[in-house]
């Protein structure tokens, strides 16, 4: 091995060599697979079971089973009724991987009085939390956004979330 990299430097080429050893830890999840248009999913994933496990049916789009919930409460700033698509919904969303598992990411939006509710349920169900933020500094009620990720089986995943989306007080299911 060449001491001095292209650029000179000793150990130059170690951070690329980190960057693939943690791509073989955490793969990527495929790509949508050949022959599925952009309203299909994988024939082995069980949408059925994750929306019965959810408690609300989801959409496929692009090879993900996505859901875009939007609060049930009307939220103001300065006295004025914000449109949910101000970062105001939850959205949550499976990528299949085949064998019946998924991974899943998404943002909750909830208030402050439910942040450790909903952190509590995502934990117990092993879905970790990835980042808590605000998008608005003067909304009422206070909102609080809440992204998640996880890799495991889709229905126990989608059972494992739905008490935390119970607690963010969202449109109920149709």
């Amino acid at each position: 091995m060449d001491p001095h990299p292209r650029d000179g430097r000793p150990g130059a080429d170690r951070p690329r060599a980190r960057r693939r050893a943690g791509r073989d830890r955490h793969p990527t999840p495929r790509r949508l697979g050949a022959g599925l248009t952009r309203g299909q999913l994988p024939r082995d994933f069980d949408t059925a079971g994750v929306a019965a496990a959810l408690g609300r049916t989801g959409t496929p789009d692009g090879g993900i089973y996505k859901l875009t919930i939007p609060r049930a409460d009307p939220i103001t700033d300065e006295g004025r009724i914000l449109p949910a698509g101000l970062g105001l919904t939850t959205g949550v969303n499976f990528q299949p991987l085949g064998a019946g598992k998924a991974a899943i990411n998404g943002d909750l939006v909830m208030t402050a009085g439910k942040v450790h509710t909903v952190i509590a349920a995502l934990r117990r169900g092993g879905i970790a939390i990835v980042e808590l933020h605000n998008h608005g500094l003067t909304e009422q009620p206070r909102l609080f956004c809440l992204h998640f990720w996880a890799v495991n089986d889709a229905v126990t995943l989608a059972a494992a979330l739905r008490p935390a989306l119970a607690a963010t007080h969202l449109t109920p299911p149709h």
